[in-house]
Parts: C-alpha cells; structure tokens; sequence
C-alpha cells in the first residue's frame, strides 16, 4: 500500500490469499531484493511483483538494488487472518 494506508486482512480468509504486492519505481531489469522487518523476502527483476504474505502489526519494508541503494516504507497490517483457508 502507499505510505498512509492501511492494510486490513479479512476475517474467514487465511492470510495467504490476501498477499500483498511489493513493487518499485527502478529501471527496468534492475534487481531488487526485498526484506520485510529484516527477513529476506527474495530478488526479482523490477518489472515483477513479488508477494508478501501480511501479518498484524506494523511492519518495515526495505527494498535494496544491485548497487546497495535501499528505500524502506513502513506498512501498517489491521486484523486478524483466519486459520482456515479458503
């Protein structure tokens, strides 16, 4: 989400069906490694999505490049997910 919004996870549906797309303005065939609260989510090239399973609570993305250069936006998740999927 952009910076202010707010994530909310839907009762009944696990929290593996409502991932949320983490994507960046980079040149295209950058590669980009994303990080949420310090944990290695993966790399993929700037043109793709890569996905992020939320959790209650406020969380810190980083995404860094190639070079080093890194840009971080805090994410704010409200609910709490079932543990039934659908």
């Amino acid at each position: 989400p952009p910076p202010g919004r707010v994530a909310v996870l839907l009762a009944g549906l696990s929290a593996t069906a409502q991932e949320i797309p983490l994507l960046a303005d980079a040149d295209p065939g950058a590669r980009l490694s994303w990080f949420v609260d310090g944990r290695y989510l993966g790399t993929a090239p700037a043109e793709r999505r890569l996905w992020w399973t939320p959790s209650p609570g406020t969380h810190e993305v980083l995404v860094m490049d190639e070079a080093g250069a890194t840009a971080r936006h805090r994410i704010e998740v409200r609910g709490t997910p079932s543990r039934s999927g659908p």
